[in-house]
């Protein structure tokens, strides 16, 4: 066994795990000299050290007493019970031993020990029993929580908790601070399942539950402070968690309380304020039978502070949403305005639109209207024009010129805003209806001397006066030029004269007549000349296919190589060729000579 009872100290004393070996032989000098003997049978013990086992306690006898046997297999059990913890786990146990000796020593009511000291029967070991009258205390110390193995840690706790229950102990759990994890800014606390499974509910604890039930009445309480809660309905529970940690000033206890959330992993719950810090030696003070564990005056504190602090949210609150409203409020006021303003400036718009196509439409009426007053004026004057005392050439002449002087006599002043292209239309139309209807109808006579003016305009017309045609006459228009129209009936009646013609030319003949006649020379002559034009480009590559062959045969002569490529040659320019021939030719000529002497 690690333990044994000090003679002079008169207290159980442990042997270090780490000794050096002179620190091992001072030990075994102890013990050869009386220092230690059993805390059981009181028995001297000796000191032991090997290779198969480490520095021990054990009895000069061959076997130990059957309470020490059961000691040590006490203490072999709860060393594999803590061997997951860190090397602090130790040193927070022996402080927390000291401290509660120190308050047994002035209250006889009160027994402290080592949890497998105490109860050596049972099969889990806190790791500090404490009685205080008939209550007894299960005290343990929780240290290095992994992602790994928190779920199993957290199952063999609750199973542990439970045992303590049932064996008549009440659980108090500590936990190493550095396992804290805090949102702020969200007032939250994320655990471990360790943590959730080993938070404690105390008197103070439900003080907060009294308070919170005054002020948080459904899940809109925890929008004030930036939390989103994962519980469904309201449920105020309250429980608290106790960190240890180490500082210059000693050790001391971190307390927070929570408002227990989400139950699942991670685990997260809603922080009371920032919790606080007690002097490990005050927390474990003993008052009325309990450990202290609590500050009450700073936890009522703390409880005023955060209904004040709670109440200051609200009134923040309700003044933002106040703003809020107002300023929404004059949002929707400034759209609506510029609604207003848009619908007026569209109404606007539409009154201006409507106004101009009225205006537009009455312009329209007038203009129809005066159309109407011109054209029946037209009808009467052209009524008085002697049509069967005219030529067809005067006639067209007539109509430029008619049409000209009727807008010069009768469109002055309120005739101004006619459509001129339509009146125009109009008026063509109207003098070609009077010319039709006064047309002698001598059909049979007008289409065979059409045919012999249309021979003599064929055989007539020269080649300058095609190129005068191509630029004065549309490609797709059968009529041509009024010049070009009047040139040809010169000619035609000068042909008349000559020939004792009994009629006048212009009565048998229009210019619809003349145009296709002369398109149709037109195209007969293109054609032509395109064909002769094929002709000579095929002559001509003959001619440059025959003189490349001859350029490649006289380069077969050694000394004549001018022309690098001949079948690029043949798409070169013919006198390009013409002269690479001649250059060609020259020198073959002189290489022969030469090859005659």
């Amino acid at each position: 066994m690690r333990e044994a009872y000090h003679v002079l100290e008169k207290k159980i004393e442990s042997l270090p795990l780490k000794l050096t070996g002179q620190n091992v032989r001072h030990y075994k000098q102890l013990a050869i000299k009386g220092v230690y003997i059993c805390p059981y049978c009181e028995a001297q013990l000796i000191v032991k050290y090997g290779e198969m086992r480490e520095i021990h306690f054990s009895h000069k006898q061959s076997e130990a007493c059957l309470e020490s046997r059961t000691a040590e297999k006490a203490e072999k059990k709860y060393r594999n019970q803590t061997v997951r913890e860190s090397e602090a786990h130790k040193t927070f146990v022996d402080i927390f031993i000291d401290e509660l000796n120190v308050a047994s020593k002035t209250n006889r009511n009160v027994r402290v020990d080592y949890g497998y000291r105490a109860k050596k029967e049972l099969n889990y070991f806190p790791d500090i029993w404490l009685k205080i009258n008939n209550n007894e205390i299960a005290m343990s110390v929780v240290t290095n929580v992994s992602a790994n193995e928190d779920p199993t840690l957290a199952k063999d706790i609750k199973k542990r908790h439970k045992y303590f229950i049932e064996n008549g102990m009440h659980p108090v759990w500590f936990i190493e601070s550095k396992e804290l994890a805090i949102e702020k800014e969200k007032q939250s606390i994320v655990l471990w399942e360790v943590e959730e499974s080993i938070a404690l509910k105390t008197k103070e604890d439900k003080k907060w539950e009294e308070d919170l039930k005054t002020i948080a009445t459904d899940l809109s309480f925890f929008n004030l402070y930036n939390y989103t809660p994962s519980m469904h309905r309201l449920n105020i529970n309250v429980q608290s968690l106790y960190y240890v940690h180490s500082s210059d000033g000693g050790i001391s206890i971190s307390i927070y309380r929570f408002l227990k959330d989400r139950s699942i992993k991670p685990f997260r719950a809603f922080l009371l304020g920032e919790g606080y810090d007690i002097p490990f030696s005050k927390a474990l003070v003993i008052n009325e039978g309990r450990l202290n564990l609590s500050n009450p005056i700073i936890d009522k504190k703390n409880r005023e502070d955060f209904i004040a602090h709670y109440n200051s949210l609200v009134k923040q609150h309700q003044e933002n949403e106040r703003i809020k409203k107002e300023y929404e409020e004059q949002q929707r006021r400034e759209l609506s305005k510029k609604k207003h303003v848009e619908q007026q400036q569209r109404n606007e718009r539409d009154r201006n639109r409507a106004l101009e196509e009225k205006i537009k439409k009455q312009k329209r009426e007038e203009m129809q209207k005066n159309l109407n007053t011109l054209l029946e004026k037209a009808k009467d004057y052209l009524a008085n024009i002697p049509f069967e005392n005219y030529s067809e050439a005067q006639l067209w002449s007539k109509q430029s010129m008619f049409i000209s002087d009727f807008k010069i006599k009768y469109m002055k002043g309120k005739y101004l805003n006619i459509d001129i292209d339509k009146f125009t239309f109009k008026m063509e139309q109207l003098i070609a209806e009077q010319f039709v209807a006064k047309q002698p109808l001598r059909k049979v006579k007008q289409q065979k001397l059409k045919e012999e003016m249309l021979a003599i305009v064929e055989k007539e017309f020269n080649k300058k006066s095609l190129d005068y045609l191509k630029k004065n006459t549309l490609a797709t228009d059968p009529y041509i030029s009024i010049p070009l129209f009047e040139n040809m009936l010169t000619k035609l009646s000068n042909y008349a004269k000559k020939a004792n013609w009994k009629f006048r030319v212009t009565d048998w003949i229009d210019r619809s007549d003349i145009g296709q006649c002369l398109i149709n020379i037109i195209n007969e002559r293109e054609k032509t000349e395109g064909q002769e034009l094929r002709r000579k480009l095929e002559q001509e590559q003959l001619e440059k296919n025959r003189l490349c062959d001859e350029i490649k045969d006289m380069q077969q002569v050694e000394g004549v190589q001018l022309v690098e490529n001949v079948d690029e040659l043949r798409n070169s320019d013919f006198k390009k060729i013409k002269e690479q021939h001649k250059f060609v030719l020259k020198l073959y000529e002189k290489k022969t000579r030469l090859s005659l002497f």
